[in-house]
């Protein structure tokens, strides 16, 4: 078992490298910053939904994972809302260059890596402590999960800086 969750773990940062292979860095870009706005909004409000889905929709029968569920939903939802709103910022996509590509597939990793951060903030104790026992690999991203939240910030600064760079040297 412990295999299978840092395999499906890995499977998961991976595919973020090759989204941010194939999709960009200005798409990978406007992910980000939906992404933030969305943890911000359901770490504000999530419990207060939740609270009035346990009481309409009954969601605490379903167990543990119910409220979890629900906040990565209500996260989903509002990540991608803003991401199609927030679409323009794609703009820079098109840039080709090996450095460029570097940036994307490292933005991609990054952006696979900050949502199963974002994802374990809305994990109860006790799912977290099961998912501990079950993978090595949970370990880092629930550990450093604050880097993970802050380093898409800095490789955005960095890169900005040395695609400036490299544009003004021609």
């Amino acid at each position: 078992m412990l295999a299978t969750w840092d395999f499906g773990l890995l499977l998961f940062l991976a595919i973020g490298a090759g989204y941010g292979f194939i999709f960009r860095r200005g798409q990978i870009v406007v992910l980000f910053v939906s992404s933030y706005i969305s943890f911000v909004v359901i770490s504000e409000l999530g419990d207060k939904v939740v609270g009035v889905l346990e009481k309409s929709l009954k969601i605490s029968h379903y167990g543990a994972f119910a409220p979890m569920i629900a906040k990565l939903i209500l996260f989903l939802i509002v990540m991608v809302f803003l991401a199609i709103w927030a679409e323009y910022l794609a703009a820079s996509s098109g840039k080709r260059g090996i450095l460029n590509l570097i940036f994307s597939v490292i933005y991609g990793l990054l952006l696979a890596a900050m949502l199963l951060a974002i994802a374990s903030f809305f994990l109860t104790p006790e799912l977290e402590i099961q998912i501990l026992a079950l993978s090595r690999l949970s370990f880092y991203i629930i550990q450093y999960r604050t880097a993970w939240l802050l380093a898409p910030a800095v490789l955005m600064l960095i890169s900005g800086f040395a695609m400036a760079r490299k544009e003004k040297n021609g």
